[in-house]
Protein backbone atom coordinates (compact mmCIF):
# COMPACT_ATOMS: atom_id res chain seq x y z
CA UNK A 1 0.00 0.00 0.00
CA UNK A 2 1.17 3.63 -0.64
CA UNK A 3 1.76 6.01 2.23
CA UNK A 4 -0.49 9.23 1.49
CA UNK A 5 1.01 12.25 3.11
CA UNK A 6 -0.71 15.12 4.27
CA UNK A 7 0.44 18.29 3.64
CA UNK A 8 -0.56 21.26 6.21
CA UNK A 9 0.41 25.20 5.33
CA UNK A 10 -0.15 27.75 7.72
CA UNK A 11 0.58 31.51 6.89
CA UNK A 12 1.45 34.61 8.54
CA UNK A 13 2.85 37.43 10.27
CA UNK A 14 6.31 37.75 12.73
CA UNK A 15 5.26 39.66 15.33
CA UNK A 16 7.27 43.13 15.93
CA UNK A 17 8.00 43.23 12.43
CA UNK A 18 6.66 42.73 8.31
CA UNK A 19 8.11 39.45 7.17
CA UNK A 20 5.59 36.85 6.19
CA UNK A 21 5.68 33.42 7.99
CA UNK A 22 5.36 29.83 5.84
CA UNK A 23 5.03 26.86 8.60
CA UNK A 24 4.76 23.44 6.52
CA UNK A 25 3.86 20.76 8.41
CA UNK A 26 3.83 16.57 6.77
CA UNK A 27 1.98 14.07 8.42
CA UNK A 28 1.40 10.41 8.20
CA UNK A 29 -2.28 9.61 7.26
CA UNK A 30 -2.54 7.25 8.78
CA UNK A 31 -0.93 7.60 12.34
CA UNK A 32 -1.46 11.58 12.10
CA UNK A 33 2.09 11.69 12.93
CA UNK A 34 4.51 14.46 11.90
CA UNK A 35 7.08 13.41 9.76
CA UNK A 36 8.35 16.81 8.65
CA UNK A 37 7.85 20.75 9.48
CA UNK A 38 9.50 23.05 8.47
CA UNK A 39 9.62 27.29 8.18
CA UNK A 40 10.40 30.13 5.48
CA UNK A 41 10.47 33.46 5.86
CA UNK A 42 9.68 36.10 2.74
CA UNK A 43 9.37 39.85 3.03
CA UNK A 44 6.77 41.02 0.54
CA UNK A 45 3.73 39.44 -0.99
CA UNK A 46 5.15 39.38 -4.72
CA UNK A 47 8.60 38.31 -3.01
CA UNK A 48 9.41 34.49 -3.65
CA UNK A 49 9.76 32.61 -0.20
CA UNK A 50 13.43 32.03 1.13
CA UNK A 51 15.04 29.06 1.89
CA UNK A 52 12.96 26.44 4.17
CA UNK A 53 14.50 25.51 7.12
CA UNK A 54 13.69 22.32 9.09
CA UNK A 55 12.43 22.58 12.68
CA UNK A 56 12.63 20.34 15.56
CA UNK A 57 10.24 18.21 17.27
CA UNK A 58 10.76 18.72 20.58
CA UNK A 59 8.10 16.01 21.57
CA UNK A 60 7.59 13.28 19.29
CA UNK A 61 5.03 11.51 21.04
CA UNK A 62 2.53 14.75 19.90
CA UNK A 63 0.52 13.62 17.45
CA UNK A 64 -2.28 16.37 17.05
CA UNK A 65 -2.04 20.36 16.63
CA UNK A 66 -4.67 21.67 19.10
Amino acid sequence: MNEIIIYEAYRGIEPGTDRQVLVQIFRNSETNEIISSQMAYRTANWDTWGVPFNLELHNPQIKEVS
